[in-house]
């Protein structure tokens, strides 16, 4: 028997079970649809990426409290559309608003990062476009872009791309590693010396948030020459001030308007309410592109239990002898640990640290069950209770 070097391994997990971490940073085998108790959000999402698939230019909010799940469920959504699409690429871009800078040029940054990752196969969607363009294979437009040269290839480029200065951007990203760096900066909204634009043939910086729009419109039809379709996803949507939500609102609306499909939208954001997205200042016409809204509700006593046995078989040695995926927990202590949590409060985020404080708690006192009398006499560990009153 292999010696035990993590103290969760003796309860048979590979690693902790609940720890919290960003789920876009999990390997996506300890990722499931868990929340049988949650019907109809399950089919509103299927729902959902069934009509992105079909070719639908198509709209998703995802809404709860604070901790109710909504970045596990967008990385759940990515995980059901691999799952359907199989082997054929597409794009699906996470994106978020940060607390420290909630602007449209940060979520705009984080996307061109992402494309700036797919750059080849971008390239080789652009070469595909103009061989079917011009009739020709592509090993025949590879052997006349080698003839044509640098301003030739620019020129074919803009055939595809007609916006120039993308496409001269995109040129030297590609193709001119002196330029590369500098050319990035340009298209994540650096602003840059008039003579540096001049000398990569570029008009103007991307420092104005129309202009970036702009541009995101381009990327996005260049996109989809190597890719089925993309999807565009905004989290935590509520860190926007209510100025920025309606330059945010705007923007993500006039992409939606600008396609007629193959291009999809997700917006994340906490709130008790669906159209609590109008009060937080992103406007009624955002409100309205949206198809489908997806609300991720509290767990109750009798679905925390089953919910937290799906999450600890993810996180279970194969050859781990136990049936009962439950434990160290009763269906009794869990019960219990979310009756004297907050009401409000009864959601993973909050149920997974407090079973973290108690799953430690119990490998001290060398306990391999957790009982309803083990989770009073840990009160004092557990965050998210009522008031210190009702403990007594």
């Amino acid at each position: 028997m292999s010696e035990i070097v993590n103290w969760y391994e003796k309860y048979g997990f590979e690693a902790d079970p609940y720890t919290i971490v960003d789920p876009f940073q999990v390997d996506e085998s300890l990722l499931e649809w868990n929340r049988d108790d949650l019907s109809s959000t399950h089919e509103i999402y299927e729902t959902f990426v069934k009509q992105a698939i079909s070719g639908y230019r198509v709209g998703l909010a995802v809404y709860g409290a604070i901790g109710s799940g909504k970045t596990w469920l967008l990385k759940i959504i990515e995980k059901e559309f691999k799952s359907k699409i199989g082997d054929t690429p597409f794009l699906y871009i996470r994106t978020y608003v940060p607390k420290s800078e909630p602007m449209f040029s940060v979520i705009y940054g984080l996307f061109i990062d992402a494309i700036i990752e797919k750059q080849d196969m971008l390239l080789k969607g652009l070469t595909a476009s103009l061989s079917k363009k011009m009739g020709q294979t592509t090993e025949e437009i590879m052997k006349l872009k080698k003839m044509v040269r640098e301003e030739g290839w620019k020129n074919m480029m803009q055939e595809i791309i007609p916006n120039r200065n993308l496409a001269n951007c995109l040129w030297h990203i590609a193709y001119n590693e002196h330029n590369r760096v500098q050319c990035i900066d340009w298209l994540k909204g650096e602003k840059l010396p008039t003579k540096d634009l001049n000398g990569l043939g570029l008009s103007f910086s991307l420092d104005r948030d129309f202009r970036r729009v702009g541009i995101l419109k381009d990327l996005i039809n260049l996109s989809l020459h190597a890719f089925s379709l993309v999807v565009f996803v905004v989290d935590e949507m509520e860190n926007a001030r209510p100025v920025t939500a309606g330059i945010i609102g705007d923007s993500l609306r006039d992409l939606l308007d600008s396609f007629s499909g193959r291009f999809s939208v997700i917006c994340s954001y906490t709130a008790q309410r669906a159209d609590e997205l109008i009060d937080r200042g992103y406007g009624t016409w955002l409100h309205s592109r949206l198809e489908y809204y997806a609300e991720l509700q509290a767990l109750s006593l009798d679905t925390v239990g089953p919910w937290l046995s799906k999450h600890n078989k993810l996180y279970r040695k194969a050859e781990w002898p136990g049936g009962n995926q439950l434990l160290p927990f009763t269906e009794e202590s869990i019960q219990h640990l979310l009756r004297i949590m907050k009401v409000e409060a009864r959601y993973p985020r909050h149920i997974f640290v407090n079973c973290h404080h108690l799953f430690q708690a119990a490998n001290e006192a060398n306990k391999e069950t957790i009982e309803s009398d083990f989770v009073d006499a840990n009160r004092d560990k557990l965050n998210e209770l009522p008031s210190q009153a009702s403990l007594i």
